[in-house]
């Protein structure tokens, strides 16, 4: 499975609340880049900075979910600024591992193949929305100038002449061809299980990857693995065919 090295996001989130007008747009994260340097991480941010939008761009982004894609669509910029918001982030592939990095030293570099998922457009209308991916670093296919502390978010036109010359880059990917792309980085059944979770609340509220109900006097282990694993199995095993996912789901 691959990790997650980086996430960079432009463009986005109206500084002044969704009901200001498209001549007032001003954007929270006009430039961020977050680098994990594919090691478990967490973000902490102060209430109404952005956290829950940061995090359904990004489930979103990688899922597809039609809700969480639309929510986001909504605190992108108008079109009349004439620049996209952007939402981006870098997977790497993991090197299998040999004797020397099978534990990657906290701070060090991961070796392996990096790739580029990417969605862009403005607030408004879905068809406003693109998404898009390559085999290769942010810095192949840039978003904007960086100079020190200087941004300068490069315009549209910009934008499609640079990524015109990335070699492999699909653009306007349907989303049957993504969550194809999708598959050898994470499972298919684990990204449905962080769209179900985000959009019931994820983090900010009181919900849970599984609903487990035990009955009274049941366990809970026991109560888990009659409603969690034990159907997995049983659908597994009923329908005949090898599991697609292989032996990561569980």
């Amino acid at each position: 499975m691959s990790l997650i090295n980086r996430v960079e996001i432009s463009n986005f989130i109206p500084l002044f609340g969704p009901d200001a007008s498209d001549d007032e747009w001003m954007p929270k994260f006009r430039y961020n880049l977050f680098d994990f340097g594919s090691q478990s991480a967490a973000i902490s941010m102060d209430n109404g900075t952005g956290k829950t939008s940061f995090s359904d761009a990004v489930i979103g982004l990688l899922t597809r979910d039609r809700g969480l894609c639309r929510k986001t669509r909504e605190k992108m910029a108008p079109s009349s600024c004439g620049t996209y918001s952007h939402i981006r982030v870098e997977l790497k592939v993991p090197r299998q591992a040999s004797g020397n990095d099978m534990f990657v030293v906290r701070g060090h570099e991961v070796p392996g193949e990096t790739w580029v998922f990417g969605m862009c457009g403005f607030r408004g209308k879905p068809e406003t929305l693109s998404f898009y991916y390559y085999c290769g670093r942010l810095e192949d296919c840039p978003i904007a100038e960086v100079d020190g502390f200087k941004v300068s978010l490069y315009h549209n036109s910009d934008f499609r002449e640079i990524r015109s010359r990335v070699s492999g880059l699909k653009f306007n990917v349907t989303t049957s061809d993504w969550l194809e792309a999708m598959t050898p980085h994470f499972p298919p059944h684990l990204l449905k299980q962080m769209a179900k979770f985000q959009a019931m609340g994820g983090g900010d509220t009181a919900s849970s990857i599984y609903d487990v109900k035990p009955q009274r006097g049941e366990r809970y282990d026991a109560a888990f693995f009659y409603s969690v694993i034990a159907p997995e199995v049983m659908a597994g095993a009923m329908s005949g065919d090898e599991d697609d996912e292989g032996d990561e789901h569980y």
